[in-house]
């Protein structure tokens, strides 16, 4: 029953998570998670918009760190990973030096390496879907929250666009959250700088504290 159960979440959440990915190209999916989130998150734009982005951040990372934890066995993955790279480190060296004895007897391993890969990719696969299932549709919230309307133009137009939200941001004043930082290959808003600078250190926090 335990197994049956733990089978149908993961079925929800990659299913969930393979709908949420085509937001990005879909806009009526984009849009339609977006209102299904702001049921949820609306009371949240009682905040200052660059205190919101951060608290989203803090809990993105924490979601997405805790279910990698959750899910990977983590001394599994780290013992693969160390026989991979020890198994590659051989075989180059086998090939530098022309060891066809080695070589033969790496080749002997390659199978049992490339089903110790494929051990390794499973869980991370199911780990992925299971954040995006979480994280793409709080991301087009913020889009939706940011850019309203514009994004009915795609996101490209969207983000050309400039939102309602000003803030003294450091280095650039004061500014439109939307105001590109990046524009090539394609404009990156301030707001995004903004997400990741937050969320980027508190996911290293959280492996470091979950010795990840």
């Amino acid at each position: 029953m335990k197994d049956v159960v733990k089978r149908v979440i993961d079925i929800f959440f990659i299913t969930l998570g393979i709908f949420a990915f085509f937001g990005v190209f879909d806009r009526s999916i984009l849009f339609g998670l977006a209102k299904a989130v702001d049921l949820v998150l609306h009371p949240l734009l009682s905040l200052p918009i660059l205190v919101l982005i951060f608290a989203l951040s803090v809990f993105t990372a924490i979601y997405t760190t805790g279910i990698q934890w959750l899910l990977i066995d983590i001394e599994e993955m780290k013992r693969i990973q160390k026989e991979v790279m020890q198994f590659q480190k051989e075989y180059m060296e086998a090939m530098k030096s022309d060891n066809k004895y080695k070589l033969k007897k790496l080749e002997e391993r390659q199978k049992e390496i490339q089903e110790m890969q494929a051990k390794l990719m499973g869980p991370q696969f199911k780990v992925m879907f299971y954040s995006m299932a979480v994280t793409m549709p709080i991301f087009y919230w913020l889009l939706y929250v940011i850019y309203g309307n514009s994004l009915s133009l795609g996101l490209r137009a969207a983000y050309s666009s400039m939102s309602s939200y000003v803030v003294n941001a450091p280095f650039f004043g004061h500014i439109h959250v939307s105001h590109p930082i990046v524009t090539i290959p394609f404009p990156i808003p301030w707001w995004i700088l903004w997400y990741f600078m937050c969320s980027m250190p508190l996911t290293i926090l959280v492996r470091k504290t979950l010795h990840m």
